[in-house]
């Protein structure tokens, strides 16, 4: 559902220019803006030496396309309470990016050396965490580990606005955990107690209210040791993820649904449409997974 444009390298200088801006927020729920709604990494806990994937979830209106995301990751002693910092003096002159291929290669190298990580779609984002991630720390304390962080832009296409731009930050658990977390897998949508696949579009009338819930692939929920930094104590725990409910058009009854209580219900608009939903689940530990689906709305 992704759609993109022109090349992503063009974009990258873009990303250092613009600043923040405020705008009048919808609800939380209400896919209406560009807007970055998850990241999801494979796996979803690493150790210093490992490579991750990132896969981001991104939602634009359907009149608008996406000319891409751009991936930055630093550890913690490189980053500020708002993530990833990148020396200015790396930047000089990368407003103007170069055409020559052997100068593109440098300039480039000088990125990753910033912490680019990657620009979706072009170059997929990838991390091999740094060997030094967890140094410093007693080795009980490298079995919970620190945070890297993960900044990610998203930039909407044929806009004349910098301040359009979508921007997320994500912590990454880097740690020596002998059971690692994964991300919890959503198997299927179930609508009314049917069930669908991402492909199928269900039929629904207008204003008509209905039930929706999800089923979880078999070891979703995990089981984990947990060390109390304090105490040095052990214990074994058991996650609780919840899920997260997105729509273009109708109203949900709740937005936010937790395990074992995770239907919801979603009242179709009073206008026949096509409209897109999204739930996502989070496990508390960083693990991510979701799925995006459509619904057809019919006058009776």
């Amino acid at each position: 559902m992704k759609k993109y444009s022109k090349p992503i390298l063009f974009l990258i200088p873009t990303l250092f220019n613009t600043g923040c801006a405020v705008q009048e927020m919808a609800q939380a729920w209400q896919l209406d803006r560009l807007r970055i709604l998850a990241t999801k990494a494979s796996p979803a806990e690493a150790a210093p030496g490992e490579t991750v994937s990132f896969e981001s979830l991104i939602y634009q209106p359907a009149n608008e396309s996406l000319e891409g995301v751009v991936w930055f990751g630093c550890l913690a002693n490189e980053a500020t309470s708002f993530g990833c910092t990148v020396d200015p003096a790396l930047l000089e002159g990368l407003n103007e990016p170069p055409t020559d291929p052997a100068e593109q290669m440098e300039w480039f190298t000088t990125l990753q050396e910033a912490g680019l990580l990657g620009f979706e779609p072009a170059l997929p984002p990838s991390w091999t965490i740094p060997e030094d991630g967890l140094d410093g720390l007693e080795d009980a304390d490298k079995i919970e580990g620190r945070s890297a962080f993960l900044n990610l832009t998203a930039f909407p296409s044929e806009t004349e606005k910098e301040t359009d731009v979508e921007v997320a930050f994500k912590r990454y658990p880097v740690s020596l955990n002998p059971t690692p977390n994964q991300n919890p897998l959503l198997a299927q949508i179930v609508i009314n107690e049917e069930e669908y696949n991402e492909e199928e579009i269900p039929t629904v009338g207008v204003g008509e209210t209905i039930t929706l819930d999800v089923r979880f692939e078999d070891g979703s929920v995990e089981e984990y040791t947990y060390t109390n930094p304090d105490t040095g104590v052990t214990e074994t725990r058991t996650e609780t993820p919840y899920l997260s409910w997105y729509t273009e058009a109708g109203t949900f009854s709740n937005t936010v649904s937790l395990l074992p209580y995770t239907s919801v219900e979603w009242t179709a608009p009073d206008t026949a449409t096509e409209t897109e939903l999204i739930v996502t689940v989070r496990d508390r530990r960083g693990g991510m997974d979701w799925i995006r689906f459509d619904i057809i709305v019919e006058a009776q």
